[in-house]
Order: structure tokens, then C-alpha cells, then sequence
């Protein structure tokens, strides 16, 4: 077993109400959980633990626990065997959502669970942000229209896939396997399902094709094999037709949802949806920032990330900025760590996107503590250990309020507030890499990788970077 995923010995319910992560669900025993619960717990991990990657190294994917769905797959099947949580796995290649077009085709593979209660389960642990990644759920109620369970010969042509797709992302294909690397994607065509991944490949082989005649040829394939590329512009717009009509239900039920205040996870799930959907054919949806010179996407932000680059995050409230020590913390923390990025954001005003209040998504308790973020506040990127942070946060929160605990102040709205030591207390600082993630991405819920629904790795608490 890898040692960054837990034992079950290691798996330990969360059972105070002001943790970040109470309302995963995992409150009580392991045992006590339900199978799908169980399940939903281990999804939840190995999504955390795989570091993003949409072109994975095929050599190196599994032992560095880092890829995209495929890897995530086998990393989860793998670890659910040794924990011996379920009878049977199948790894699947799955076509098809509700919103696709009839013969829309799929790269996307995830695997059915035949768990120990005799029940069949839809385990999705793709490690990026999307339409039902990192779902649980029964079978009764499938995700995909098709599965088609991936046999050894099968898993041998995506590893060729994987090798030309991720060997053409840093330039460094053999140009004496390129004949090679065809014959073996047009052998893999006897399997359909494997269309897409294969014209994934070919395209990627197209450039490096001399011979005008055969060039011509796989051109020509390539169409057929991805139907629904943007060169097809008909069936791209029946596609975006698709979509959007889509999204327009999403948007409807989330307004629902948001003005009976209802279902904070689900209006979550649905603002993801709409977004990260989009954002497949709308690039401008993406967000990126640069963290340690490189660019990165919000949604790519998860707990292994922050773990392996030795990141935590601080939030300066809205209450520092009321007592106008707000300068005063930020130079503190600056001077003392290396700093990868900041911005401000009002955690109790609807985001631009989807129109959800981000402090709703932040904890538990953020309905309780709305009113005291509704201005400004200042979130920052830092590397450092975040028990060290941590002192000196309580350090800098009596040196600023120590003599206004549980006393009445006049606030920005000019009515009353106590001046809570949870609540109003000037600076937060993350406990360890999966709150890191889930907190720098405060004012970015629609992007969060991880979310306070999700049961966090305790394997995922700080490395220092080197």
C-alpha cells in the first residue's frame, strides 16, 4: 500500500461539530458506516491523493500517485483489494451521460463495485472537478448509459495511448515508433469504446506523418473517431445545444435551492456542475494562478498538491480590517514566509458564477458566521508548517483582542456583535494540506477540488518542500 493512503485503523470519524470536515458523514465508527458510505469515504481519499495530471507518465502514474481517471481507477482498485472493502471490481469504460449526445463518444473509464452488502456501485474517483467525479452511487440510478469492463488487451492499448499522449506533451516521441504506435492504435479499433482514446492518440502521431497519402488517411479517421470535435462544427453545436439546455435546468434547480436555502451541498454540486461543464467548450471559464512559477488551474488545487509543495493558507478576516490591523498581520506573516499568492473576497456576497455564497462552503458553522465576513477579506498563499503558523495565529489574535472577548461592538452594519474568539477573531490558518486546499479556493467554490463534504487524509498533513 502506497504510504500515503490510510489504513483503516487510520481512518478516524470526526466528531466535533467545528471541524471543517464534519459534515463528510464520517461521524461515528468505520464499521457503523454503510457499504456506500464506506466506499464514498475511500473515493473521497484517493481523489486527494492523486495529483491532477490530464497526461500522466504511464511508467511512473501509479507509484507517484498522479494521472487523471485511469490512474485514479487503478490506484482505487488496488488499495479497496487490500482493504478487502468488497467483493468484486470491475474497471469500466463508461459512454454516455443523460446530457450526450446518442453516439457521443468516451475517454472516461470508472469502476462497479459489487460491495459487501451484495449491492452494485458506480465509484468514480477522478481526480479533477466534474459531472458526478467523486461519486458513490448505486447502479439503480446509472451515470452512463454504456459500461464496457477494460480486459487485459484493452488496458494494453491505453497504455499505448497514455505513452504517445504524454510522450508528445514534452516533445520526446521516437519517430522510428511512430509506424508502430499507428499499427497498434488501428488494432485497437476492434474495440469501439476505445474509438475516442485512439483518435486521441492518432492526432497526437499526425505531425510526425511524412507520407501524404497515409496522412490523408488518419486525418480522415481521426474525424470519425471523435465525432464531436470542434473541426465538426454541426455536431458541435448540437452538442453545446445539449449542454445548455442542460445547464438551464442545473441553474434552475440551484436557484431553487438557493432561495429556500436548502441542500448547501447539493446547490455546491450543481455550481460545480454548471461550470466545469461549461468550461469544456467556454475555455473562458478557466481560472488559473501561478504558484512556484507555473501555471495552475483552480480545479487542479487539491490536498496533494498543497501536501507536496509544502503550501498552507491564511485568511485575514473581515474583523482584522475592523480593528485596521489588516496590514499589520499580512507584513507578519510576508516577513516570516515565502508568499505564492493572494486576493481579497466579501465570503458572504453571491460569486460572480453561479450567484452561491462562498462562506456557506467554507464550514460548517458558515451560516453562523456569515455576518462577520461580509466585507473584506485577504486570503494568502504560504509555505511554512502549519503548526508554527498556527501559534503564531494565536498569538496574533490576543495580542489584538485579548481584552475583547464576548463583548459588544457596533459593527459595519451599525448593529451589535459579540466579538467571538471562533467567530470574529481576526486570522484563520489551515490545519494541514486538505483544509489548505479546500480554503485557499474560499472565494472559488464552483473550482474546489476539495470540499468540506469530503472526509479528509490524515496522511495529508504537511511535507516540507525541498
Amino acid at each position: 500500500m502506497n504510504k500515503l493512503l490510510p489504513t483503516i485503523e487510520e481512518l478516524k470519524p470526526i466528531t466535533d461539530s467545528n471541524n471543517t470536515f464534519y459534515d463528510c458523514g464520517f461521524n461515528s465508527s468505520f464499521d457503523s458506516l454503510s457499504e456506500q458510505k464506506k466506499l464514498q469515504i475511500i473515493c473521497d481519499i484517493v481523489r486527494e491523493t492523486i495529483l491532477p495530471t490530464p497526461f500522466p507518465n504511464p511508467e511512473k502514474e501509479l507509484i507517484n500517485l498522479e494521472g487523471n481517471c485511469s490512474t485514479a481507477c487503478l490506484v482505487a482498485k488496488s488499495y479497496l483489494e487490500e482493504l478487502k472493502l468488497c467483493k468484486n471490481i470491475k474497471h469500466v469504460m463508461a459512454r454516455k451521460r443523460v446530457f450526450d449526445p446518442d453516439d457521443i463518444v468516451s475517454i472516461h473509464s470508472i469502476l462497479l463495485i459489487e460491495g459487501n452488502d451484495n449491492n452494485l456501485y458506480q465509484f468514480d474517483p477522478t481526480p479533477f472537478v466534474g459531472y458526478k467525479f467523486g461519486k458513490v452511487e448505486s447502479i439503480d440510478n446509472p451515470i452512463y448509459y454504456e459500461y464496457v469492463e477494460i480486459t487485459d488487451d484493452m488496458q494494453e492499448f491505453l497504455n499505448i495511448f497514455k505513452e504517445i499522449i504524454y510522450l508528445d506533451s514534452i516533445n520526446k516521441i521516437d519517430k522510428n515508433k511512430v509506424k508502430y504506435y499507428i499499427d497498434k492504435c488501428i488494432d485497437s479499433l476492434d474495440y469501439k469504446i476505445l474509438g475516442a482514446y485512439c483518435g486521441n492518440a492518432l492526432k497526437k502521431l499526425i505531425k510526425y506523418i511524412e507520407d501524404p497519402s497515409i496522412k490523408n488517411k488518419i486525418e480522415k479517421l481521426i474525424l470519425e473517431l471523435r465525432p464531436y470535435s470542434k473541426v465538426n462544427k454541426k455536431n458541435k453545436e448540437y452538442q453545446i445545444e445539449l449542454l445548455n439546455n442542460q445547464v438551464s435546468l442545473w441553474n434552475e434547480e440551484l436557484n431553487d435551492l438557493k432561495e429556500s436555502g436548502k441542500d448547501i451541498k447539493r446547490q455546491l454540486e450543481l455550481s460545480q456542475n454548471i461550470i466545469q461543464e461549461l468550461k469544456m467548450v467556454y475555455p473562458e471559464y478557466e481560472i488559473m494562478k501561478n504558484i512556484k512559477g507555473k501555471d495552475i488551474r483552480l480545479s487542479f488545487i487539491n490536498p496533494r498538491f498543497m501536501y507536496e509543495n509544502g503550501l498552507n493558507t491564511i485568511m485575514i478576516k473581515t474583523s482584522a480590517y475592523y480593528l485596521n490591523c489588516n496590514d499589520y498581520i499580512e507584513d507578519y506573516y510576508k516577513s516570516r514566509y515565502k508568499s505564492y499568492g493572494e486576493y481579497s473576497v466579501n465570503l458572504a456576497n453571491p460569486t460572480e458564477l453561479t450567484g452561491i455564497k462562498p462562506m456557506l462552503f467554507s464550514h460548517p458553522l458558515g451560516e453562523t458566521c456569515i455576518r462577520s465576513l461580509d466585507g473584506e477579506s485577504k486570503v494568502l498563499l504560504l509555505e511554512g508548517n502549519p503548526d508554527i503558523i498556527n501559534k503564531q495565529k494565536k498569538t496574533l489574535r490576543e495580542e489584538m483582542c485579548h481584552d475583547m472577548w464576548n463583548k459588544e461592538y457596533i459593527w459595519f452594519d451599525d448593529k451589535p456583535i459579540i466579538w467571538d474568539p471562533f467567530v470574529t477573531n481576526i486570522v484563520h490558518g489551515t490545519d494541514n494540506a486538505t483544509e489548505a486546499a479546500l480554503h485557499y479556493l474560499i472565494g472559488y467554490p464552483e473550482h474546489q477540488n476539495m470540499t468540506r463534504f469530503m472526509y479528509p487524509n490524515p496522511k495529508l498533513k504537511y511535507k516540507e518542500y525541498k
